[in-house]
């Protein structure tokens, strides 16, 4: 069949704007890998950075441990009291936060791999939060703070909340640990650090707190990338603070698990506070009333 000329140059045409299309196609391929590729290569040096800081955030609290057995089996044979709780006290502190950081590694690998779960059971709210609170003492007193715990509830020390202890141990606790690490001494004050305030309430069936800090505070633009894995604000080399990069996206991971949610304000230099919202989960799906600590990060039961 014969085309005409005008046909002929529709035909040539359509077939330009096909070989166009396929080009711009393939160029928005190009690119599309390429920010594929950028990002695995990001994440690929976000988890070398992550091993090598949990490398250190491993082996550092290990020997202080051993120096300080050590220190202890060398004491005279009637030491000192007082030399016995200040190396306990070290001890405790390093082997706490230890545990602690290996506590948000099993979280975290858990959510990766989509078997982090919740298991549910009442709490004596107020205990639960005194005894959580006294478990980041040591921690708060070794880096020269305070830590100052305070509820609006009005019903007392009995009070129930329905969800999964250990989780909520993780999410509050390390915004609790943050705060204290982030913290900066005032040599104005003796030099001691402003406290730490954590805050609690119910608000029908809705826990809300919030953990405010008056220490370095955090980079306006910096607050999404907070709460990626192996992310910290303070990285490089030279990085001051201890810690891999993990507990906020565990804390975020559990708190979308929960339905929750949690929202940051900051200014630098002046201080961080976080808020988080925690549902409480159905008398249905409660396990029986557990005690004041609900089987804390030493005590017999499941690890989580």
């Amino acid at each position: 069949m014969k085309l005409t000329d005008e046909e002929l140059l529709q035909e040539l045409k359509e077939r330009f704007l096909t070989k166009e299309k396929a080009l711009e196609d393939y160029q928005k391929l190009i690119e599309e890998l390429g920010r594929v590729n950028q990002k695995l290569t990001e994440s690929e040096q976000l988890k070398s950075q992550f091993l090598s800081n949990i490398r250190n955030e491993i082996n550092n609290p290990f020997a202080s441990i051993l120096g300080l057995s050590q220190q202890l089996t060398q004491l005279n044979a009637q030491p000192n009291v007082d030399d016995i709780k200040s190396i306990a006290s070290l001890i405790y502190v390093e082997t706490f936060d230890l545990n602690f950081q290996f506590n948000n590694i099993f979280a975290a690998a858990d959510s990766e791999a989509g078997e982090l779960d919740l298991y549910c059971s009442k709490i004596t709210l107020n205990d639960f939060m005194v005894e959580l609170v006294d478990h980041f003492t040591p921690m708060a007193t070794q880096h020269n703070t305070i830590l100052e715990l305070s509820t609006t509830n009005t019903t007392g020390g009995g009070q129930h909340f329905c969800n999964d202890a250990s989780k909520l141990q993780l999410i509050i606790g390390n915004l609790i640990s943050n705060a204290i690490k982030f913290s900066h001494a005032e040599p104005s004050v003796n030099n001691k650090n402003k406290p730490v305030l954590i805050q609690y309430h119910l608000e029908g069936s809705m826990l809300r707190c919030k953990v405010t800090d008056q220490g370095i505070g955090i980079v306006p633009d910096t607050y999404q990338k907070m709460f990626d894995s192996f992310t910290q604000l303070n990285e490089g080399m030279t990085k001051n603070y201890r810690g891999h990069g993990l507990g906020l996206a565990v804390v975020k991971a559990v708190l979308d698990m929960m339905d929750g949610s949690i929202e940051a304000s900051s200014n630098l230099d002046q201080g961080s506070t976080f808020f988080v919202n925690i549902p409480e989960m159905t008398d249905q799906q409660a396990a029986p009333l557990s005690t004041a600590g609900n089987e804390f990060l030493f005590d017999d039961g499941e690890v989580f």
